[in-house]
């Protein structure tokens, strides 16, 4: 169960990291300070770098939930998926990051423009992020699914229900 509790442990920080350098680089964009910007900006690169340690312990968390009552393999595999695709926006927008805080530190012309760029990604990240969060939360939470994925206690999908009568 080790791999199960530190993947809940660690999954937050790429979800929520996400959502408060995108914040924090905003307010540094607003204010035109170069020292907000870089914190926002290196909030970002630490989200960025935290969703590998997410994906790394995913597989253990799979394993240690599969067959328990109420959770469908394909809800996992869903959450994989979505979490494995996540990664073409974080590598870009961390990668961008880093160029743009070395640019702000570095007082180079490019740096405001990168800050800009970096910030519409992370607008995007923070959709897919929320996108992965809720499809991971799925798996055990029944009450944020979708009401068409009910699912029998024993872990198999319901039969539809026509509640039809003559």
């Amino acid at each position: 169960m080790f791999g199960a509790h530190f993947h809940l442990l660690v999954n937050h920080f790429p979800i929520v990291g996400t959502i408060i350098g995108m914040l924090i680089l905003l307010a540094g964009i607003i204010l035109k300070n170069i020292t907000v910007k870089q914190t926002g900006l290196g909030t970002l690169i630490f989200a960025a770098l935290s969703s590998s340690v997410a994906l790394f312990t995913g597989d253990p968390a799979g394993d240690a939930v599969k067959g328990l009552p109420g959770v469908m393999e394909s809800m996992i595999d869903h959450h994989e998926n979505i979490a494995y695709s996540s990664l073409w926006v974080l590598v870009p927008m961390g990668l961008l990051a880093a160029l743009a805080f070395y640019s702000l530190w570095k007082k180079e012309r490019s740096g405001n423009t990168l800050t800009l760029i970096t910030f519409f990604i992370s607008l995007f990240a923070v959709g897919m992020m929320s996108w992965v969060g809720l499809t991971g939360g799925e798996i055990r939470h029944t009450e944020i699914r979708n009401p068409s994925a009910d699912i029998s206690p024993a872990g198999q999908e319901a039969p539809s229900e026509n509640k039809d009568t003559d």
